[in-house]
């Protein structure tokens, strides 16, 4: 089979879950002898096209007004970036720009996922070429120019009046692919409720993909009393709720819990999230290899405030057998199961959070137990299990 990857950033330029589950899926099909090309936004500006591990990639400069992954130090003015949502909403140079691409490389399938920069160009120019699409959603953006439906501090119930007029393309065209996927239920569903994808029957939930099943050492319960080490692990956003985690270890008594903080943060984000945390025992590490970080700790932390499509993070602890304690919100309650594969609280309580925390020290943290639990429940993650629910949603849209 011939298939075409659409994300908004490839391999080497890579800064999310997307992008790892697109080149995953893309790298395990070209081992399984399938034909594969991806297309993606060039950051230099610069078309190029060139073949990585057996995939070919083809980088295409945005035609809008800036590059829209940006640190959020360099976040541009409101009004540059309501302008370039208005040019997203529809922007017919991108769909040129892909339509040349697909019809060079005529795959028998376009697998779109993150589309952030190219509007709604893959659906258009698929469609022109009459090649099926299927639709993997990663997150909000389709409903969303922000991606996350969050906004002054809270979660949208819905569809706003900005949003909706800054969507509406993409809603009113979002009946194009053939097949939908979404990383999560939650997802799904709230991307059906803004009046997405009415007239698409094949919709299903894959998750994403883990690298491979690491070769976990056994993990041995914790006695009451003993110290709990715990990790954060991901993008240092307000979204992703580490405040939230730091507000809770630092009502803790001393020696408690620690916390080991993985992911890239400027100096002045470390000096404002210690301030947070007090005298609480936090470490930055900086960007860290999964694989050294998981076996030093004892619970991965996952406190987002927003309606995480489903925490990627999660399904890689599990893996290496690590329990999360997690928010109870968006897709995250769907792979994390009470006492099972973690612990859940209520997204934003810190008080909640510490209790917790609190209660795992003093009863002891059935470490060995959730251990297996975690790696059973990993399964479902596999790269082959995936690549065979992708595999099984492409056929299906090219035999429609």
């Amino acid at each position: 089979m011939r298939v075409c990857f659409v994300n908004s950033l490839y391999a080497p330029n890579e800064l999310g879950g997307a992008e790892y589950t697109v080149r995953y899926l893309a790298e395990g099909l070209v081992q399984r002898g399938h034909d594969v090309s991806v297309v993606s936004l060039a950051p230099d500006g610069r078309q190029s096209s060139a073949a990585l591990n057996g995939v070919r990639t083809h980088y295409l400069p945005n035609a809008n007004i800036y590059w829209p992954f940006w640190a959020e130090r360099d976040r541009p003015a409101a009004w540059k970036r309501s302008l370039w949502h208005l040019i997203e909403a529809y922007n017919p140079v991108m769909v040129r720009r892909i339509g040349r691409v697909l019809a060079q490389e005529r795959p028998d399938v376009v697998s779109c996922h993150n589309m952030q920069g190219f509007s709604v160009g893959p659906w258009l120019a698929a469609r022109r070429l009459r090649l099926p699409v299927v639709q993997t959603l990663h997150d909000y953006f389709l409903a969303c120019p922000g991606a996350t439906m969050f906004s002054g501090g809270a979660n949208c119930t819905g569809n706003c009046g900005a949003c909706r007029a800054f969507t509406a393309p993409r809603r009113l065209l979002s009946n194009i692919p053939a097949a939908v996927t979404g990383v999560s239920k939650r997802t799904l569903m709230r991307l059906q409720e803004c009046g997405f994808f009415r007239k698409v029957h094949d919709t299903s939930v894959i998750f994403g993909s883990n690298a491979a099943e690491p070769a976990a050492a056994a993990r041995a319960d914790l006695a009451p009393g003993a110290p709990l080490r715990l990790g954060f692990l991901g993008r240092i956003e307000p979204i992703k709720g580490l405040e939230v985690a730091l507000r809770a270890l630092s009502s803790l008594p001393p020696g408690l819990a620690s916390l080991a903080i993985g992911g890239r943060c400027s100096d002045e984000q470390r000096a404002a999230l210690l301030g947070i945390a007090g005298g609480a025992d936090v470490r930055f590490l900086g960007h860290v290899d999964p694989a050294r970080f998981f076996p030093e700790i004892d619970a991965l932390v996952v406190p987002s405030v927003w309606e995480e499509p489903l925490g990627r993070v999660i399904h890689e602890a599990m893996a290496f057998g690590v329990p999360s304690i997690a928010s109870r919100i968006g897709g995250i309650p769907e792979i994390v199961e009470d006492d099972v594969t973690g612990y859940l609280f209520e997204a934003g309580d810190a008080t909640a959070l510490a209790a917790l925390i609190h209660r795992l020290t003093d009863e002891g943290l059935p470490a060995a137990r959730l251990a297996v639990s975690c790696r059973r429940r990993s399964a479902a993650f596999r790269p082959e299990v995936i690549f065979d629910r992708y595999f099984d949603a492409f056929a299906r849209a090219a035999a429609a």
